[in-house]
């Protein structure tokens, strides 16, 4: 159970990531 919820949480980071690059690339 512990290992998913590190895998979940490690999910919502890589979008947040993939987010903030679009971001960029918009602003850009």
């Amino acid at each position: 159970k512990a290992k998913d919820k590190t895998k979940a949480k490690a999910k919502p980071k890589k979008k947040s990531k993939e987010c903030e690059n679009s971001r960029l690339v918009t602003f850009r």
